[in-house]
């Protein structure tokens, strides 16, 4: 047997009047024809109460009454060899009919935040929230329901029931929304692998790190992405001391990364100092200049929970991890 039919895309339940409700759709391609089901709470099931064409998108329920909430399902049917093929059955929605004076509505949009950015492991609450129909003369009207309902495009993110979304690997997903009633919002997120940019820095005002920031980039921005992780261990200083030994403030757990601060530290033609203060680390690189005269550029790295979604490139920095921004500086 052939595979069924898609079912109908986009199902939406809309209040008309007071005692009547409309299901709009999106035809499935190839269908011949719908079936509408309504929810019957006395039988505790979907009863079939319509089946209309292939050019239908919408259907009207004369059949209901005021101040009352009804629940649907569709299907698409395709015939096969003078038989029905039925799709799968689409997700639910609702529809209250009401009185103009209502204090609940149905939800007439989802406000959210159309794009996201978040690194991979990072898991960040979607923004959005149902706002009332405007089909109610009440100066102040509530959503049915304000439940909302999120689904992923691809498997580059995992969004929960609650609309908190996890990136697991690089790339972009769509993450759909919708409302009791089926109205649908979309957020385009993007998950970026900070600890591994592949477009390089772009340092500000011209100044350019020596070769050896550059051959070590991976192992700076692990150390960031450490730090990043790990926001409590700061509020001290390490860097080597006159024997080469890695000076480690007794409040800063490093764990793992002491391997990286090492090979950076040691792999340096001249002596590395890497600062750690609560908000920030800054790796010194001291070398002469072209004159002979003593000179330094650093490399600094901010931390701040408030930056999250601060655009970097406004703010004069680069994001290099989540929450995290670095800038450069040369001086003498």
């Amino acid at each position: 047997m052939p595979p069924a039919v898609a079912p109908p895309g986009a199902l939406y339940a809309g209040r008309v009047d007071s005692d009547t409700l409309k299901l709009t759709w999106k035809a499935a391609k190839g269908a011949d024809g719908y079936v509408v089901l309504r929810y019957d709470p006395a039988k505790k099931a979907y009863e079939k109460v319509a089946t209309v064409g292939k050019k239908a998108t919408s259907w009207t329920d004369k059949a209901t009454k005021a101040n009352k909430t009804y629940r649907y399902k569709m299907r698409s049917y395709d015939v096969v060899g003078g038989k029905r093929v039925y799709s799968a059955l689409t997700y639910a929605v609702s529809s209250k009919t009401h009185s103009p004076a209502a204090k609940k509505t149905n939800v007439q949009s989802i406000d959210v935040n159309r794009s996201a950015t978040i690194g991979l492991g990072q898991v960040k609450q979607i923004y959005a929230e149902a706002e009332a129909s405007h089909y109610t003369t009440y100066e102040y009207p509530r959503p049915v329901s304000t439940k909302l309902y999120y689904s992923a495009s691809n498997s580059r993110v995992k969004v929960s029931a609650s609309g908190k979304v996890t990136g697991l690997k690089a790339g972009t997903a769509t993450v759909t929304i919708r409302s009791h009633n089926g109205r649908l919002a979309k957020v385009k997120v993007t998950v970026k692998d900070f600890a591994h940019p592949k477009g390089g820095f772009d340092y500000m005002s011209g100044y350019m790190m020596p070769t050896l920031v550059e051959a070590k980039r991976a192992e700076i921005l692990n150390i960031a992405s450490y730090f990043s992780q790990h926001p409590e261990a700061s509020g001290g200083y390490i860097c080597l001391d006159e024997n080469d030994n890695l000076l480690n403030h007794a409040n800063i757990d490093m764990g793992s990364m002491r391997d990286y601060i090492y090979k950076f530290l040691y792999s340096a033609p001249y002596p590395v100092e890497i600062a750690v203060y609560s908000t920030q680390i800054e790796f010194q690189i001291p070398f002469p200049d072209a004159d002979g005269a003593a000179a330094y550029e650093s490399l600094k790295f901010f931390y701040d929970h408030d930056l999250e979604d601060q655009d970097a490139a406004s703010s004069g920095m680069d994001k290099v991890a989540p929450r995290w921004f670095f800038s450069t500086f040369a001086g003498h």
